[in-house]
């Protein structure tokens, strides 16, 4: 879990990974996460998914609300 606090604006944001998936061909590797942010009070929670995709000689990021393979 990675944490990201600031009480000074009563601001949170906490992600929770929760689930994972590796396509066949070893290009795609997508991260299920909740996102709790609380700001001023109002708390959001949102189950989100990350993708990281083979790019040239490294790995691009796109985040998506979706867990599904292109």
């Amino acid at each position: 879990a990675l944490r990201r606090e600031r009480f000074g604006a009563e601001t949170y944001l906490s992600y929770e990974i929760f689930d994972f998936r590796i396509n066949k061909a070893m290009t795609q590797v997508k991260f299920r996460y909740f996102l709790a942010e609380n700001d001023r009070g109002d708390a959001l929670i949102r189950q989100r998914a990350v993708t990281f995709e083979r790019a040239g000689g490294g790995w691009k990021i796109s985040e998506f609300d979706n867990f599904d393979f292109d």
